[in-house]
């Protein structure tokens, strides 16, 4: 099973991280890819509401701040989604900059344009700035708090 997880995120990190610019701060390039494959899995288990993966992979006290402030818990997340209260249909990494700190923190920043449903505002697309908490919890990389903000287009 662990194989499995292991060519998946990699081969989900060929797939989407490809066209990742990771820029600067990257103190451990293991480490930074290892959360840079992490993040793909994240990623797409969101996409796929595959939940069962997902949760293990958020902290029990997750804060997940939304473009519109509104701010969850990992429970309250999990159920948004699979309630069907939220629907994250494509997710499309950008820029992505990832520093790490003592082997056991990484703080991940970037863009990514979202395309989402959700019972409140309908079916839209969204372009975000993202900082993104990763921490090390039993050998493995979790999201510790997510927030995001609105880009306008041009």
């Amino acid at each position: 099973m662990k194989s499995y997880l292991l060519f998946t995120a990699l081969l989900t990190f060929c797939f989407f991280g490809s066209n990742l610019q990771a820029t600067g701060g990257d103190s451990n390039s293991a480490l930074a890819d290892e959360v840079r494959a992490t993040e793909a899995l994240r990623e797409h288990y969101v996409t796929t509401n595959d939940l069962d993966r997902l949760a293990p992979m958020l902290c029990d006290t997750l804060v997940y701040t939304h473009a519109s402030g509104h701010t969850m818990t990992k429970a309250q997340f999990l159920e948004s989604i699979s309630s069907g209260d939220m629907k994250y249909i494509t997710i499309k990494p950008e820029s992505m900059n990832i520093d790490t700190y003592n082997g056991a923190t990484a703080v991940v920043t970037g863009t990514m344009s979202l395309h989402v449903k959700s019972k409140q505002a309908g079916e839209h697309d969204a372009h975000l700035r993202y900082i993104l908490v990763y921490v090390k919890e039993g050998g493995q990389w979790k999201v510790a708090a997510w927030q995001s903000t609105n880009l306008k287009s041009n």
